[in-house]
């Protein structure tokens, strides 16, 4: 844990397992040291996907929707 405070601080668990057996020679599962990271205190998920899509509120009337046109009308001068 004191490796991991003092050189791979910025690591995610699997990152950090990868190089404390390439450099350092301790062979940790990544799963393990994500344990004890989090019981540290040192490692929480920090990635939060955001919401896809937002749920629209329902119409009064069965088929009703606003229908919007963006195109862009061009004049045609025939000549």
């Amino acid at each position: 844990m004191a490796l991991y405070r003092e050189q791979y601080w910025d690591f995610g668990p699997t990152l950090a397992a990868e190089k404390l057996v390439e450099r350092d020679g301790y062979e940790v599962d990544h799963e393990t040291l994500r344990r004890w990271l989090s019981a540290a205190g040192l490692w929480k998920r920090q990635r939060k996907r955001p919401k896809h899509r937002e749920w629209r509120e329902r119409k009064a009337h069965f088929g009703e929707l606003v229908q919007m046109d963006g195109s862009q009308v061009v004049q045609w001068s025939g000549g």
